[in-house]
C-alpha cells in the first residue's frame, strides 16, 4: 500500500510538472512576423497537452483582467501587479528604403534628417546617441505617428519615409539591401524584452515552461545580430 502510495504521488506530481492546459500568450504585433514561430512551434511538439491562445496587440493590456498567463513586453514596468523577466536585449536601426531620397545621399548626416519625413511608433520614441562622444539628441519631429510596428515598418518600405525599427523584425529587408541605415554616425539605444506575468507565489509549468522556451529562441536571435553585425 506504502508503493502504491508513493507512485499515486509520483505520477500526481509528473502532472503537475508538465505544461497542460492553455497557455494565454499576449505579445506586440511585430513578434507575430517570425519571432514566435519557433518557440511556438518547440512548445506544441514537445507538449500534447498543451494549447496556445496568441494575442497580437500595441495597445496596453490588463493582464489580469484579460486573464493572461503571459505578456511579452518592450521595456521596464510600472505595475507592482506584474513581474517582469528578461528574456532579450536587441538593436534598434534608424532605417529607410533603398530608393527613398535621404538613401540616395552619398553620405546622409544627422542634418540631412531633418529635410525628410520621419515616421514613428506612438507608444516608442527614443533619443539618438553618438557612440564616440556620447553626445544624445532628439530625433527630428515625425511627420507620421502609429501604433503598430508592422505597419510602421510598412511605410518605410514603401518610401513614405524613414523610422526607427527593431532590427531582428527587419533583419532579412537589411541583409537584402531593401532597406539601408541611414546617419550611421549616430546610433539607436537597444531595447529589452520581458516575459511579463502576474505576481504570485509560484509559476504554473506551462507558464515556467513558455518563459524558458522563449530565452532559449530568443538567445538564438541575438547571437544572429551578433553574426550580422
Amino acid at each position: 500500500m506504502l508503493a502504491l502510495a508513493d507512485q499515486a504521488s509520483t505520477q500526481l506530481q509528473n502532472l503537475q510538472n508538465k505544461p497542460s492546459g492553455e497557455l494565454k500568450l499576449v505579445a506586440p504585433v511585430g513578434f507575430g512576423g517570425g519571432l514566435l514561430s519557433e518557440p511556438l512551434d518547440r512548445l506544441i511538439n514537445e507538449f500534447d497537452d498543451l494549447r496556445i491562445q496568441l494575442i497580437l496587440t500595441d495597445e496596453p493590456i490588463d493582464m489580469i483582467k484579460c486573464g493572461a498567463d503571459l505578456a511579452i513586453a518592450i521595456g521596464p514596468l510600472t505595475d507592482s501587479n506584474l513581474v517582469a523577466r528578461k528574456l532579450a536585449t536587441w538593436p534598434l536601426k534608424l532605417c529607410a528604403h533603398k530608393d527613398h531620397a535621404i538613401s540616395k545621399l552619398d553620405k546622409a548626416s544627422w542634418d540631412d534628417l531633418g529635410n525628410f519625413a520621419r515616421i514613428a511608433h506612438s507608444n516608442a520614441d527614443s533619443n539618438a546617441f553618438n557612440p564616440l562622444t556620447l553626445a544624445s539628441k532628439p530625433l527630428p519631429k515625425a511627420k507620421i505617428t502609429v501604433n503598430n510596428m508592422q505597419s510602421l515598418i510598412k511605410l518605410v518600405c514603401d518610401g513614405v519615409g524613414y523610422g526607427v525599427l527593431p532590427e531582428p523584425e527587419v533583419r532579412h529587408l537589411l541583409k537584402s539591401k531593401e532597406l539601408v541605415e541611414i546617419a550611421p554616425e549616430w546610433a539607436m539605444p537597444n531595447y529589452t524584452v520581458y516575459a511579463v506575468t502576474p505576481a504570485r507565489d509560484s509559476l504554473a509549468a506551462k507558464t515556467k515552461t513558455a518563459i524558458d522556451t522563449l530565452r532559449l529562441c530568443f538567445n538564438h536571435v541575438s547571437k544572429q545580430v551578433e553574426l550580422v553585425d
